[in-house]
């Protein structure tokens, strides 16, 4: 099943001295993990204070609270400001 887990961010201060290092390395880690399709970081076109990380996964269900990876991000982008963080399963064309 194809699930993905967006991770969102608003900070004050989005060039924070180690939030581009922070996201960076997150991206290094995540890629690692097992059943993850794709990995990619935006920021808000309007507002550049808002940054998001989508993690797409491929797996047998999804992890209803997030992936242990996606957790772990979520707590050191807290520092940076207010975290959002929300898994969305994938519905089949042929319905759930």
């Amino acid at each position: 099943m194809r699930w993905t887990e967006m991770i969102r961010l608003k900070t004050l201060d989005p060039g924070a001295e180690g939030l581009d290092r922070l996201l960076l390395d997150a991206m290094r880690h995540v890629a690692k993990e097992a059943g993850l399709v794709e990995a990619r970081i935006y920021s808000r076109a309007l507002y550049p204070n808002e940054l998001a990380l989508n993690l797409m996964w491929d797996t047998g269900s999804p992890e209803t609270k997030g992936s242990r990876a996606g957790l772990c991000i979520c707590q050191e982008l807290r520092a940076f400001g207010l975290v959002v963080h929300s898994v969305w399963a994938e519905i089949p064309e042929n319905g759930p």
